[in-house]
């Protein structure tokens, strides 16, 4: 597979990385949304489980903290070893991206390479949202995965498995008011679950547009340092209107049934594997990173190249080119397609940025139809958790 979110240039021997973010799906602030409309939803359509106002609190907010922080970036320190947030794809993230060449014909028939785009390689190696958080196994334990980003491997590691959230059943968690340790690790799953409520992540398109600079194309221009380009792959369910990340919330009017048989009685797998297909019988569909960027990547290389001539002309040099690889005048003509690059790339980005808002009203359909779902399945899992595992629920209690 081909880079979702490493951008390499090759011009001259020189190389800038853009690096854009492979994840994000919904915003925390919507996971955050969905966990809280379904413990309240869960508390209303199952009379087993009671909790008082205050427990009803603790639960939420044990919930909350796995799916707040399952989108963590996982290093800071190196742009490409990114976040938990490869491994939240069903099927897993692996796919091409386009890769752009700028030639121009030369003298003695074979073209000139003036520029040359390699978007690397990233890939999830074997996860997919089911093996990241172990749902198909009841054992403690934790899941590593690795994934690959411009030729480094990276390992990843998660503790926030089913099986160790069955075994941390009993472990009360005091800053929760003694509702169960397992439930801090249950909100990790949870929000998996709700990630395939995006089609994106169904649909295995990355996505997420927060550019980070690896500024090194300043070593072929100096004039071109702190460039970046928002190469990003957004997402008309992620992006608001103005900003990148969407809040969608689930009125309460929407919430499902208050009916206990609509609790999904199955394995944690199965409850994973019914979000997914919710989104695939629906026929949501999302354009690959590779149709995307041979899209973008069209319209620059012809755009780029229509011009090339003129900018030769303009510096004397001779039309087809030559050989004239270390004149003065042929190295300016590469930085002057460089930049030429950078901003049609620009360009494109913000035009892509545009017809992704122009299609907000398409998300919020989508959303009517995923959001409730996303409720009814994220507490089917809460609920399953608390039948199987039989945890310690704090102020809360579960009748026969």
């Amino acid at each position: 597979m081909r880079a979702t979110t490493a951008t390499r240039w090759a011009l001259t021997g020189a190389f800038a990385a853009l690096i854009v973010s492979a994840g994000g799906a919904h915003s925390v602030p919507t996971h955050k949304n969905i966990t809280t409309a379904a413990v309240a939803w869960l508390l209303e359509a199952q009379p087993r489980l009671q909790c008082p106002p205050g427990g009803k609190t603790d639960l939420t907010n044990a919930l909350l903290v796995g799916t707040e922080h399952e989108d963590d970036y996982y290093d800071n320190a190196d742009p490409l070893k990114m976040g938990r947030f490869q491994f939240h794809f069903r099927p897993r993230l692996d796919d091409e991206i386009a890769v752009l060449n700028i030639t121009v014909p030369g003298i003695t028939g074979s073209p000139v390479v003036l520029a040359t785009l390699d978007l690397g390689e990233f890939k999830s190696n074997r996860c997919t949202s089911r093996e990241w958080g172990g749902f198909a196994t009841n054992a403690a334990g934790n899941v590593t995965c690795d994934y690959e980003a411009l030729g480094k491997t990276y390992t990843m590691t998660n503790v926030n498995t089913w099986g160790n959230a069955l075994a941390d059943a009993q472990k009360p968690n005091t800053r929760y008011n003694g509702v169960s340790e397992g439930f801090v690790k249950l909100g990790y799953l949870v929000h998996l679950v709700e990630d395939q409520s995006s089609p994106a992540h169904a649909r295995n398109a990355a996505h997420g547009h927060t550019p980070v600079m690896l500024d090194v194309l300043k070593a072929l221009d100096p004039s071109l340092k702190g460039q970046q380009v928002d190469l990003g792959f957004p997402d008309a369910m992620e992006a608001a209107p103005n900003g990148n990340d969407a809040i969608r919330d689930i009125p309460r009017g929407s919430w499902p049934a208050r009916n206990p048989a609509l609790l999904m009685d199955a394995a944690p797998a199965d409850i994973l594997d019914a979000m997914h297909n919710v989104v695939v019988t629906k026929n949501y569909t999302r354009e690959s990173m590779h149709e995307r960027t041979a899209r973008m990547v069209a319209k620059v290389k012809a755009r780029v190249e229509a011009v090339v001539e003129s900018m030769a002309r303009d510096l004397k040099l001779p039309w087809p080119l030559g050989k004239e690889t270390v004149s003065a005048e042929f190295q300016e003509l590469k930085r002057r397609v460089a930049q030429a690059v950078v901003k049609e790339l620009q360009a494109e980005a913000a035009a892509e940025l545009a017809a992704l808002r122009s299609r907000s009203g398409e998300a919020d359909t989508e959303w009517a139809a995923l959001g409730p779902e996303a409720v009814r399945l994220s507490a089917s899992l809460i609920w399953k958790y608390i039948t199987q595992a039989n945890p310690v629920l704090g102020a809360c209690t579960l009748k026969p």
